[in-house]
This record gives structure tokens, sequence and C-alpha cells, in this order.
């Protein structure tokens, strides 16, 4: 697995630094920050991200993102990206790992067409859980971002939510769709 930390353009994704680490980038990042805290801008403008990219394969890539507040965040499962207040974005998995992390949903319907709902998750999505566990761990990470069924699914197995890296995403706009930085949902 092949892992570069960089400094990329929210807008296009163009990559202006390589660094060593993330904190280099961060260092590296630092002098852009504050100059634009001194200016006045919002957070939400400032143009810049740290992420760290880590490549599985040719075909598949890991991203995670170093938000405002300086909190690093992935995206588990999600064919869709993540937006935050302060203007970051976490991007989409592709199609097939989404499909090959999904929750396996569990209907038992009754007589008047109401439906209960359980959630068990594959042994793919377990294993995953490990790989993001394990950077976790390292402190490479902070926050990874997985739906609420799979949230709600380990709290029923009792895993211990509270102490892993596995939240759901607490929206605080709703007419924009922008995630909150500072809070997430057990």
């Amino acid at each position: 697995m092949k892992t570069e930390h960089v400094i990329r353009i929210k807008s296009t994704k163009e990559v202006l630094h390589t660094g060593t680490s993330l904190d280099d980038c961060k260092a590296q990042m630092k002098p852009a920050f504050f100059d634009h805290i001194d200016k006045g801008l919002d957070m939400s403008s400032f143009p810049l991200e740290a992420v760290t990219i880590n490549e599985v394969d040719p075909m598949e890539t890991t991203v995670i993102v170093i938000l405002s507040n300086g909190k690093t965040v992935a995206n588990f499962s999600s064919p869709h990206s993540f937006k935050f207040t302060d203007g970051s974005e976490l991007p989409a998995v592709s199609d097939e790992e989404s499909e090959r992390l999904k929750v396996t949903f569990i209907e038992s319907v009754d007589e008047q067409g109401d439906v209960t709902l359980k959630f068990e998750l594959s042994e793919a999505v377990r294993t995953e859980m490990k790989y993001w566990y394990t950077l976790y761990l390292q402190g490479k990470i902070d926050v990874v971002f997985c739906c609420l069924p799979m949230i709600t699914a380990l709290n029923e197995i009792g895993y211990g939510v509270k102490n892993s890296p596995f939240r759901a995403c607490r929206i605080e706009d709703r007419i924009k769709k922008l995630l909150s930085i500072d809070k997430q949902c057990l």
C-alpha cells in the first residue's frame, strides 16, 4: 500500500504539496491558514485541504481528510461525498466498494404491513473495520463515517462504539446538506 500526504485545492483536487506526514502538511499549510483568518475570511472559504491518500491497489484509494479543527476523517462505505461546515469535502467511495461494504438489512413484516428492521455486518464489513480500527489505534484517523444502520448494528452487539472511530454523520444544515465538523452520532 502506497501512502501519500498532500495539500490540495478543495475545488479541483490539484495537489500543491506532497509532504512526509500529515503533520508536515499541516505545518506547510499553517501560514496560508492564518493569513486567511487574519483577513477575516470565513473558514468555509479556505481553499486548501490536507489529506492522506492510501493507495490499496491501482483501482481503489482510501482518502483521509483533515478538517479545519484538525480532526482526521474518512468515509467507510458511502457512495456519496460528504460536505462539511468548514468547506471540506470527503469523497465518496466507489459504487463497487459501497456495495461490498453494505450492511445487511433483515426485515420482519407483520400482518398490518409494518416492517421491523435488524441489521447485520458481513465479513467484508468486519474486515474493513479492523483496517480502520488499526489506523485509529495508530493515531492516523479520528472518525470514520458510517451509515446509521451500521452504527445501530454495532450498538446492538455491544461493540463499544464510543471507544472506536466509527460514527454516523451529524447534519448541521439540512438545506445545504452540510455535516458538522464538531459533532457525530453514536
